[in-house]
């Protein structure tokens, strides 16, 4: 679990403010980051229709349930979001 804040009066903890998950969307692109070692989360990404899996190439159904495991990011194209 991320610790938050610091130990001391003055020293920050190198993982302060740092989620385990985060997921986004921009420009056609969305992102789910898992930045855990230990946990695996549930991604559905809110687009529909097919699109590109950027870390394989693959086309695939964008809103697929899909596991994020530790350490793991999906990265996924929607071109229609473009058209």
């Amino acid at each position: 679990m991320p610790r938050l804040g610091a130990d001391e009066l003055g020293v920050e903890a190198i993982q302060a403010g740092r989620a385990p998950f985060y997921r986004f969307s921009y420009g056609g692109y969305h992102i789910a980051m898992n930045t855990t070692q230990d946990q695996t989360f549930q991604y559905k990404c809110p687009a529909t229709g097919t699109g590109i899996d950027c870390v394989t190439g693959a086309k695939t159904a964008l809103p697929k349930m899909r596991q994020v495991g530790p350490g793991q990011t999906v990265i996924l194209f929607d071109p229609d979001a473009r058209a």
